[in-house]
Order: C-alpha cells, then structure tokens, then sequence
C-alpha cells in the first residue's frame, strides 16, 4: 500500500500531533537558531562575510566554493537587509527543512516495505528520523550559520528522497531526470555532493535492476550538463575551486598537519562531536535494546525493486560511504570536520527504522525529547561564552568561545572609518582574505572594499584572484596607500622599502582583534 494511500487511515489526533511537531521543527528550530545568532552578540564568520561579499557580485564560481549559497544570501538579503540576520535566515532555514524531507523518506520507506505497521507507527518512525537529524550537533551549531553546508545537506536529503522513489519505478525517467538535477544543485553548493553518487552506485549493484543502472547514466548526464557553467567559469580563470578543493582534501601546506594515526584518531573524534551527545545516548541504547528484544521489520523479504536491500542497509548506505572518504582523507594529517556531515542523515535514517524495530511502543514524546533536548545543548554552547570563565580556567586567547572568531570585526573597522574617509585618493589594500572580507562587510555603507595584496605568483584566495593589488615599480608615481593589517609585523621590509614613508594613523585597541592602518606614501 503506497504512502498517500495509508494516510486516511490516521486519526485526527495523531494528525495533529504530527502538525505540532512539524511547527516545531520548521518555524520553531528557525527561530529559535536565529535568536541565538543574536543573543550570542558576535557577528558574520570570515567565510560568511566573505560569501556576503561574493553575493554582491553573482557568479559561476568563485575562488573555493561553487554559486549556489552566494545566491542564496543574495536572496536573503534583498528581503531582509544586509544585516546579520538578513545574512542568515534563509540558510538557517533551510536546516530546519532537511528533517521534514527525511521524515517523507522514512514513512514512504515504511509503506512500501513494512506493511505490518500501522499507520501511526510509519509517521513516528518518520518523525524520529526527523527529530534525530535536528537533536544532531552539527544540526544545532552550524545550522546557525550562513554556510554551504545547509544547502549541500538539503541536496543530501532530497538525493535520498528522489533516489528511493526512482528505484520504485525505475523505468520512469523523469525521475532519474529529477535525481540528475539535485545533483547538480548539491555540486553546486558543496563539492562533497559527489559522495552522494558513491552511495547510489553502491545501492544499484546491490538492487541489480538494469533500469537503475540506466536511470544513474542518465542523470549522471544531465548532472554534467549543467554544471557547464561553473566549469566554464573555472577553466576561464584557471580552475581555481578544483585546485583550492584538491589542496583542502590532501592538506597540501597546511602547518597543522599531523601523523595519519594521530590525524585519524582526530577525525573519529570530531564525527561523534558532529552527531553530539543526544543522538549518541539514543543510539546506544537502541542498539542494546535490539540485543535483546528486535522486532521484526519488513523488507529483505519483500517482492519487488528493492527486494535485495533491507531497510536499514538502504538507510545507512546514505553514510557510511561518506565516512569513509572522510576517514582516508584524514590520513593525509588534516581531517576536515564537518566535510562528511552529510553522513548524519543516513545515520538519523537507520536509527529511526532501529527505533521502529524495538519492542517498545512509539510515542510522541520521544521524537519532542530529541527535539528539545538536541535544542538545549546547542544553544547551552552558542551562548555559553568563554567556557573557562564557567571551569575556572585560565589561557591564552578565547578558542573555548564557540563565536570567538567572529567577535569584534565591525567594531574595529568601524572605529577607523573616520581616518580613512580623510585619505580618499589613497588605495585601500590589505593583505588577509579575513580582514578584506570582514571590512567590505563593515563599510558596506561607504562601499570600500581593500584591494588584495598578492605577494606570490599564484592568487592564494578569491580577492587575490579577482580584486588583486602589487606593488608598483621603483620609481613610478604611484598614489598613497592605506594599508590594513591585523598584525604589526604586515608592514614588510618589502612593503616600507616601496614606501619609505609610513604612518601609523590608527590601532584598534581592543586586545581580541587587534587592527592597525598605516598610511604609506612615496616621497
């Protein structure tokens, strides 16, 4: 019995518990992570304001990430301003939109497979992988955030939806068609969609249906289609986004690097923090309720496409592959945390199908448990602070400030916005991605942006790239320069010998993000 069919069967209250739950997870989780954004009391991330800055400027690629999320913000903020929240609130929104996506999967997966459920016990199943994906970490933290990893995980969640109804009815292309298009969509937000294509293939050699095999060549195709664009953009300035993501996965020059077993234990590590505390509590104790009492779920036995591949298998497909990529990549001495956080979908998934096979009953307050619990431990460490103030702890710096690096830009470059409009034929450089980006966004009313110093033969971030300044020849007139740095010793040996005249006109005097503006000139 399909999905839609079994959904009239279900008593108004159970609908309408569903209805609550779901007000809570859109709505609700939006609101509630938006608020945080605020109440923390820092501002954009470099990357966000970086990605702010990109968006003023629409384009096929950029430096290190493809278009998708610069037109996203360029959405959000023409409906919502330029602010922080105008920033934010269309990508925060789009974590809370992932969870109702698996909870479609999960009570079609059930209606088709698991008939011996009644039809409250298929939207709870559905409602828990939504509510296990929310209670998730990384859901809690960078669902905060303007980052490309809320539009890759809603690709994510929809290649998994779209994948299971193709395999359905394998010989309707329009939905291979359909599966080809997210795709592209996911590659266009975060290269790590191509993971996506490793699990689909996995599934069609375990399901041995030819037609699937047509359906991935076909989407496959249109994927390639259309990202055209954005390899055309690449190839026409030398393929940057490639090398730049190259380089991030093999840690080439990274100074952090460190030995593969070390690098590995790390990245164990930083994946149990990515699905935090609340979904690791509840999948132990599932996995030895199963142990001891598993109810019977249905699926290897079932008839038809898909017959080959229990429930569960099928759910964690959608992670563990992703997780291995992540695993060996880390042994090259730099794990990237968050690059396999699309994992922690296909992980909700199996969980909540190991919930529906337990003995207990399903109710309602469990899903709203997760939900709330998942909630509170986020904003317990968005808003927390310093947490060393909390342990009595003292040290250096304030990496225990989950914001830390995002507090104090605005304030530093707002505070010398008087010293720069007295200079207006001097040229604005600067020679850090962070401060070019965290200035064009704090003087996005004056329109300044810095010019990129390039002190190498290759652009090494996208304002180098596009927004590049060198330095002038010996003895060419060239126009004064305001120079902007971060740390005293920017002022080069280089640079004061091309301009014998410096003058410091201004240091920001606030110690966590210390700034200062030179005024440089040739005699």
């Amino acid at each position: 019995m399909g999905a839609m069919d079994t959904t009239n069967t279900l008593h108004e209250r159970e609908r309408r518990a569903a209805l609550w739950l779901l007000l809570a997870l859109v709505p609700g989780l939006w609101l509630w992570r938006l608020a945080a954004t605020w109440l923390n009391g820092a501002g954009l991330f470099v990357d966000e304001a970086q990605y702010w800055d990109w968006s003023r400027e629409l384009a096929w690629g950029y430096f290190s990430k493809p278009p998708v999320l610069a037109a996203l913000i360029r959405v959000s903020t023409a409906l919502g301003g330029d602010g922080l929240a105008g920033v934010r609130w269309l990508v925060v929104g789009l974590w809370t939109l992932i969870p109702v996506v698996l909870w479609r999967l999960c009570w079609e997966m059930l209606s088709e497979r698991a008939a011996e459920l009644s039809p409250r016990e298929r939207l709870l199943g559905g409602a828990w992988a939504a509510a296990l994906a929310s209670a998730c970490l990384v859901f809690a933290l960078i669902g905060e955030v303007a980052t490309t990893d809320g539009p890759l995980l809603l690709s994510w969640a929809l290649l998994m939806w779209l994948f299971w109804r193709a395999q359905q009815a394998p010989e309707r292309l329009g939905r291979w068609l359909l599966w080809g298009a997210v795709l592209a969509l996911g590659v266009l937000s975060k290269y790590t969609a191509v993971a996506a294509v490793g699990s689909a293939l996995w599934l069609a050699l375990r399901l041995r249906d030819a037609r699937i095999w047509r359906g991935l060549l076909l989407a496959g195709a249109v994927c390639a289609l259309l990202l055209v664009p954005h390899l055309a953009w690449n190839h026409a300035h030398g393929w940057p986004t490639l090398r730049h993501t190259a380089e991030l996965l093999s840690a080439q020059g990274n100074q952090d690097r460190v030995a593969p077993a070390s690098a590995a234990a790390l990245y164990l590590v930083s994946q149990l923090v990515v699905v935090g505390p609340v979904v690791l509590v509840l999948a132990l104790r599932w996995a030895w309720g199963l142990r001891r009492a598993p109810r019977g779920l249905g699926g290897v036995a079932a008839q038809g496409v898909g017959a080959r591949v229990s429930l569960v298998s099928w759910a964690w497909c959608w992670a563990w592959p992703i997780w291995t990529v992540g695993f060996v990549q880390s042994l090259q001495g730099k794990g990237e945390m968050n690059w396999p956080a699309a994992a922690t979908l296909g992980l909700a998934l199996t969980l909540a199908l190991w919930r529906v096979r337990l003995a207990s009953p399903l109710r309602w307050r469990g899903p709203w448990l997760a939900i709330l619990l998942g909630a509170a431990v986020g904003g317990v460490i968005s808003l927390a602070g310093d947490w060393r103030d909390h342990l009595g702890m003292q040290g250096p710096g304030s990496r225990w400030d989950l914001w830390s690096r995002a507090r104090g830009w605005d304030a530093a470059f707002e505070a010398m916005a008087p010293q720069i409009a007295q200079h207006p034929q001097a040229t604005l450089v600067a020679d850090e991605r962070a401060v070019i980006a965290h200035s064009a966004y704090a003087w996005r009313a004056q329109g300044w942006r810095p010019l990129a110093w390039q002190q190498g033969p290759v652009p090494s971030h996208h304002y180098e790239l596009l927004h590049p300044w060198q330095l002038p020849a010996p003895g060419v007139n060239a126009p004064p320069v305001l120079f902007l740095a971060s740390r005293e010793e920017a002022l080069t040996p280089t640079l004061r010998a091309a301009y014998p005249r410096a003058q410091l006109l201004y240091s920001h005097p606030a110690p966590g993000r210390a700034m200062f503006l030179w005024l440089l000139e040739r005699p």
